[in-house]
This record gives structure tokens, sequence and C-alpha cells, in this order.
């Protein structure tokens, strides 16, 4: 057992970017001791026979905590709950890291993504999607074009691209533009039941459509559908429609085509990536 000065120290070289080494030198401590409470799976006050895995009975019952903690807490609207308030919750009641909680909050996700979508997710993780219409000026005349819309939650960062229609081939092509502009694939993306991609249902009960399988296949990404009368699951997806407007179409922008147009729109959601984060899309 160490005490909590000494904790915080591991945890600051841990935060710092120090290997378990070079703390293990920095602080003169075995590298053993470093390891355990690196991740903070342990605190300083757990007793040495505390086990370094929670036993399945009392993984069995932190589990069911944590679902229910996120089950009551699904109807605040968009107060951001994630796994560590989740562990901020429960520790008064189970002795277990945030690390381990984390882990468990991830496997209670994967065995029902549709059902179980907090308001907070990590690096990564989720990808939201939607399609709405704009109006552009082209040589002096007004149009009204699809756009697709998309943003990462984490970071909040966005991206939107006009697209000559909403039908499959062109969300196709867009999910592709979005992978490259995010410059990676998230693990899940998450959609308001679009008709493009589901064929028949909705939420858990949504049937995909053939095309939309081999995207997700190639791409390796889960999709999730929003379930009906749910806004707080689409989190910024919401407003992601609404905020894209504000950033790159008011006011209209006017070019002599499409691309002039696409161009300055992508200009202006990497200004707005640039800014500091803001917490939510607005």
């Amino acid at each position: 057992m160490i005490s909590p000065e000494a904790y915080a120290k591991i945890r600051r070289c841990r935060r710092n970017g120090l290997s378990k080494k070079k703390t293990a030198q920095l602080l003169g401590m075995s590298r053993n001791t470093i390891k355990r409470y690196w991740d903070g799976a342990h605190l300083p006050d757990e007793k040495k026979n505390y086990p370094a895995q929670v036993e399945s009975e009392q993984k069995e019952k932190v589990m069911a905590a944590l679902e229910k903690y996120f089950q009551e807490n699904q109807t605040i609207g968009k107060q951001r709950v994630n796994a560590k308030t989740a562990w901020q919750s429960i520790r008064e009641t189970y002795v277990v890291g945030e690390s381990t909680v984390r882990r468990y909050v991830k496997e209670l996700k994967g065995k029902n993504p549709e059902g179980f979508i907090p308001l907070s997710f990590e690096p990564g993780e989720m990808m939201q999607v939607d399609w709405c219409e704009i109006k552009v000026v082209i040589q002096g005349n007004t149009w009204k074009v699809p756009l697709f819309c998309a943003a990462l939650p984490y970071s909040y960062s966005i991206f939107a691209m006009i697209m000559p229609n909403m039908k499959m081939p062109c969300l196709l092509e867009a999910h592709v533009e979005a992978f490259q502009f995010f410059s990676g694939v998230t693990e899940r993306v998450l959609y308001d039941n679009m008709r493009t991609i589901v064929f028949s249902g909705s939420g858990k009960h949504a049937i995909k459509q053939e095309r939309f399988k081999l995207l997700e296949a190639h791409y390796v990404f889960d999709s999730v559908f929003a379930n009906a009368e749910a806004g707080w699951e689409k989190g910024g997806v919401e407003n992601l429609c609404s905020l894209i407007r504000q950033v790159a179409f008011t006011p209209m922008p006017r070019g002599q085509n499409l691309k002039e147009i696409q161009e300055h729109v992508l200009k202006e959601c990497l200004g707005y990536n640039e800014r500091p984060s803001i917490g939510y899309l607005h």
C-alpha cells in the first residue's frame, strides 16, 4: 500500500507521458508498484489482499449498478453522463477502480449498443451522421441542395459535403469522404433511421440495406440507429444541421459551381474544428 501523495505522483507521471520504467526510476519505486497503480485500477487505500480483478459475483453487481445508472440518467436531456460519472456514482458502494468501470461500460455497450448510448464518448468511438437541405447561390441563382453532415461527439469536429441527391451512391461516397476528412473510421456510426440506409423498422429493430452492409464490412464499423422519440440518444446530431448552416451557409455561399461552394464549406468546417472545444453542438 502506498500513500495518496505517492499515488498522485504516479498518476501525474502517466498523464505527462512518462514510461513506467522512467516513473519507477524517478520516484524510487519498484516497477511492480508502478504497474499496480498506473491506470487507476487500484487505489492507495485498498487492502493488500484485495484481488486484482473483481470476482465474478462482484462484477455482476457492479455491471448491474452501471446499467441501472445509465438507464436512470437517460432522461436528463443532454447532461453528459459517461464512464467517469458512473464510477463516481458507485465507488462509495463498490471498491472498484475507474479503469475497471470503463472496461465494464465498454462491455455493456458491446452487449447492447442500440440500447446503451451514453451521452459522452471516447476518442474514435462514435461518428454521428444526418442529411439536410440547404440553399446556395450558383451563378446568381438560388438552389436547394442536399447536404451530408457528420460530427465526432468526442472532439465536436464537424464535416459537411454537398451531394447531388440523398440516394445510396451519394451516401456511400460521403461516408468515404468523411472518413478521409477525419483521418480514420470510428468504431460506430449513429444514424437517425435515415431511409437511405434502413430498409424497414427503426432503432434496434432496423433492417439495413444490403449495399450499406458492404460499406460497414469494408470499413469495419458498426451502425447504430436512434430509437424513435429518443432525441437524447442523438447527441450532437439533433442540432448538427443547424450548426453547419450557421458555420458554413450563413450568409448563403456564392460561387460559379458546386465545387467552389464545397471548397468554402470544407474551409469553414476546418476553421470551426480548430477552435477550442465548446462541449456540445449548438
